[in-house]
C-alpha cells in the first residue's frame, strides 16, 4: 500500500480487504420501512401529481412549446444580429 504526501497509508477504493465480514451487507439491506395505509392515503392525497391536480396537455405539450418557439425566435434574432454586425464593419 503507498502512502499519501502526508506519510498516511492510502488505501485504493476498490481494496476490500480492511472490510469485515458482514460489512458489506450491512450497508446494502437497509430498506425503507413500509408506510401505513394511513400514510399512504395522505401521500395520495397530498402528491402533486398522484393527486392529478394538474393538466397534463399544458404540462408536456404547452410550456415545452413556449419554450422551443422562445428559444427558435432567440436564435433567429442572432442570425440577424450577426448578420447586421457584419455588414457594418
Amino acid at each position: 500500500m503507498s502512502n499519501d504526501s502526508w506519510g498516511r497509508p492510502k488505501q485504493s477504493v476498490y481494496d476490500l480487504t480492511a472490510l469485515r465480514q458482514g460489512d458489506l451487507l450491512s450497508i446494502h439491506n437497509e430498506l425503507p420501512e413500509e408506510a401505513t395505509p394511513e400514510e399512504v392515503d395522505e401521500w395520495m392525497s397530498t402528491d402533486f401529481f398522484m393527486a392529478g391536480k394538474f393538466d397534463p396537455m399544458q404540462m408536456f405539450v404547452v410550456i415545452p412549446a413556449v419554450i422551443q418557439i422562445t428559444v427558435f425566435g432567440i436564435m433567429l434574432a442572432s442570425f440577424a444580429l450577426i448578420q447586421w454586425s457584419l455588414l457594418n464593419i
